[in-house]
């Protein structure tokens, strides 16, 4: 039992610090949060690399997945989630969807601070974020943000 509370606590500090996120390093670490999921069947999805220099841009989109997957297992009693990180033309999109119980009216109206500290974090990088139901069961959300110009 010792042994597994000095695993569970390393894993609890690798989570609570991701390291210095710029560049690619966000895809290793949603990856990493993805296969580190204990409960259920977490997969991280992203097709091609999606760079990303600004560090708290990264940072702030580490943790809105970290948020997102916690919820999803703690309260959305999820067996599969999917962590999905792509971007476009003009647009980076985080993606998280579950298959859990969905958002009741209960979650809706909790005083809980996870879904407004989620909030927060897009606000700062200047990004939409959506919460929705994931028909037939789950919740999806979306956090989605304009690509900056690069001088690459």
């Amino acid at each position: 039992m010792l042994l597994k509370a000095i695993d569970q606590a390393r894993n609890t500090a690798r989570g609570l610090y991701p390291g210095d996120l710029e560049d690619t390093s966000l895809m290793i670490a949603l990856n990493e949060l993805a296969s580190h999921t204990s409960e259920g069947n977490c997969v991280f999805y992203c097709p091609k690399p999606v760079p990303i220099d600004d560090s708290n841009t990264a940072t702030h989109l580490y943790r809105i997945a970290q948020e997102a997957v916690s919820n999803a297992v703690n309260h959305g009693k999820a067996k599969n989630i999917q962590i999905g990180l792509i971007q476009n033309k003009e647009e980076i999109i985080l993606s998280i969807k579950d298959n859990g119980i969905g958002l009741s009216n209960a979650v809706q109206k909790s005083k809980g601070i996870g879904f407004k500290i989620m909030k927060y974090r897009a606000h700062m990088m200047n990004a939409i974020f959506q919460i929705a139901e994931n028909k037939p069961h789950g919740v999806q959300l979306k956090c989605t943000l304009k690509k900056p110009k690069t001088n690459r």
